[in-house]
């Protein structure tokens, strides 16, 4: 009987084993996929939240997809313009009114808080002129 129990155990330990490696190679798939998806102007836009407020948590970031969400539809310019103008947002300040290039901010890419911005970046960029954001989140 112990017998059977610890084979079973076992069976089960190793199944869960290949469950838990499915779910990791699936996730590094679908992260590289979601890198593929990024439109040029999106990339703006979440490199803007990320260098604004990447240690601010997801309200800091949030607020700051806000501000450009609001500022593209004030301006009728997309989110990524908004970004890029000078002395917008302070990432991107390169002084005297020069703004740097987007691969100057590549490193941004590394920080844990990447697939939210990614995800609040898709959003503003979706349709300007309706409220796309998540209520909820502050």
């Amino acid at each position: 009987m112990k017998t059977i129990i610890l084979n079973t155990l076992d069976t089960i330990a190793n199944l869960l084993l290949w469950i838990i490696a499915a779910i990791v190679i699936f996730s590094f798939v679908n992260m590289a996929k979601a890198d593929e998806a990024l439109t040029q102007g999106e990339r703006i836009v979440a490199l803007t939240i990320l260098g604004e407020a990447r240690g601010e948590g997801e309200r800091g970031m949030f607020a700051v997809a806000s501000v450009i969400r609001q500022r593209s539809i004030e301006r009728k310019i997309s989110p990524a313009k908004v970004c890029l103008q000078p002395w917008q947002f302070s990432i991107w300040n390169a002084g005297k009114g020069k703004v740097k290039k987007e691969s100057e901010l590549y490193y941004l890419w590394k920080s844990k808080s990447t697939p939210y911005a990614r995800w609040l970046a898709n959003g503003c960029a979706v349709n300007q002129a309706q409220a796309i954001l998540p209520i909820g989140l502050i």
